[in-house]
């Protein structure tokens, strides 16, 4: 699968021998991938892309658990998985540059769904997390966070989703007005 590190180039994917395979029982015709070692992948042509967005805060840290865990839940979406990972950058720290790659593919409709392992990960403050979800919301992105029960893909917005992004951005707001109080 193709990723994107934090210097933001491209990696390129294993090569794979492609061939057409029936359609699935919901009528998605999919492909087969045998990569060099030998395993068997099978994915739907139609399916959505999805960004999986890793973030380690020092560079002692890894993102393999953060990988591993949203790679599986790509896989049994049937989303096709495009790696972008930041290494040794703070939450806190706007300026991302595999977030910011990131975000860009979302707003040119390159990507459909954003996966993240918690929203810190994207994020640290509230301000910045509201800022990112209405930008998804307006290229109509959808945000994946298994591990927090949000998932606002494909018009799944579930009542725990809809809550923790209207509380997110309810404080967001709070904020805001209270900055302009203040000046």
């Amino acid at each position: 699968f193709p990723s994107h590190d934090n210097t933001g180039q491209k990696g390129s994917p294993t090569s794979a021998l492609h061939r057409q395979l029936p359609k699935s029982p919901r009528g998605v015709l999919q492909k087969q991938l045998r990569g060099t070692a030998g395993g068997n992948q099978v994915i739907a042509i139609n399916s959505p892309k999805a960004a999986i967005y890793l973030r380690a805060s020092t560079d002692e840290q890894n993102t393999d658990l953060q990988r591993s865990e949203l790679l599986a839940q790509a896989s049994l979406r049937g989303w096709i998985p495009e790696i972008y990972e930041d290494h040794g950058m703070s939450g806190a720290n706007f300026d991302r540059p595999a977030l910011n790659q990131l975000l860009a593919d979302a707003d040119a409709g390159r990507i459909k769904v954003i996966m993240a392992w918690k929203l810190d990960r994207i994020g640290r403050s509230t301000q910045h997390l509201a800022g990112i979800i209405n930008r998804l919301l307006k290229a109509d992105v959808g945000l994946v966070v298994p591990s927090q029960g949000i998932d606002t893909s494909a018009g799944s917005m579930n009542p725990a989703s809809k809550l923790q992004l209207n509380v997110l951005a309810a404080v967001a707001a709070f904020e805001r007005d209270l900055i302009s109080e203040r000046t």
